[in-house]
């Protein structure tokens, strides 16, 4: 795996250090390396994300291993922001723009804690009706760009998490490919960067990754760009699902993807 920027730590709700991530990278091979604590998400009862004083110290300690892996890897200060957390008016290397939660009834619903609360809050916020929420999930994606700026989509199609075990969604239904790719489509006339996000895959959640392969197609067809990513929150899986990944970019048509290098996002062709 060349690169891989959306990982998480001790810092937020990762199971591994920034150094033991770092040290796994290294011995993969990689070229970079990316961090991407969550944002500060006080409403969040399992992860609420860096706070300020978590913040700084994250920071630091990116500069620390830095300087001591220099030599062998290229280390990237990142964050994956939540459209809900407040604007710390801090700069990042980068910036994976992520939507979490859906608001209402004075709370946040979590969209991927877990199937019985996703179906909770389709009941409780949509009536029950999944393709209003997927709207709603749609509409609110175009804020995230519009109000974040990020330089990364992440886990476009998040809701699909629990489609596989629970089947709330017909995934080719007409109407919600149509949702769906009017919103890609748009992102990619702004000229988003979207991640191909392997980490549920990886963790047994779903059989495909995010986004699924049928708009990944659409994606291909757009001339979109990709990242590949793993999501990662445990240091052994952190090239879990690369190949493979790659091997689908390769058969849907994709010319190159985007890596991570040692001066920042490039283009690489697949050969």
């Amino acid at each position: 795996m060349i690169s891989n920027i959306h990982t998480h730590s001790t810092y937020c709700d990762g199971k591994n250090t920034l150094e033991e991530m770092v040290q796994t990278a290294i011995a993969n091979g990689m070229e970079a390396l990316g961090f991407s604590g969550h944002s500060h998400s006080p409403f969040d009862p399992y992860c609420p994300g860096m706070d300020p004083d978590k913040v700084t110290r994250y920071r630091s300690e990116i500069g620390r291993l830095s300087e001591k892996y220099g030599d062998r890897i290229r280390l990237y200060t990142g964050i994956e922001w939540d459209l809900d957390s407040k604007p710390d008016g801090l700069d990042w290397d980068y910036r994976i723009g992520s939507i979490h939660f859906m608001p209402g009834n004075d709370k946040y619903y979590p969209i991927d804690m877990d199937g019985e609360g996703l179906m909770t809050m389709v009941k409780e916020l949509y009536h029950g009706d999944i393709l209003c929420m997927v709207e709603d999930y749609f509409r609110r994606e175009l804020i995230l760009w519009d109000t974040v700026h990020p330089d990364v989509i992440g886990h476009f199609d998040l809701y699909r998490k629990f489609n596989d075990s629970l089947h709330y969604l017909e995934e080719q239904n007409p109407k919600y490919l149509s949702m769906a790719k009017d919103t890609l489509h748009t992102l990619v006339t702004r000229g988003a960067l979207f991640e191909l996000n392997l980490g549920a895959v990886a963790r047994g959640k779903c059989k495909e990754p995010y986004p699924s392969v049928t708009l990944l197609s659409f994606l291909q067809q757009e001339g979109a760009r990709l990242i590949i990513t793993t999501d990662c929150h445990d240091a052994s899986l952190l090239t879990r699902g690369y190949e493979q990944a790659v091997d689908l970019l390769k058969r849907l048509g994709f010319p190159s993807m985007t890596v991570m290098g040692k001066d920042g996002f490039e283009e690489r062709p697949f050969v």
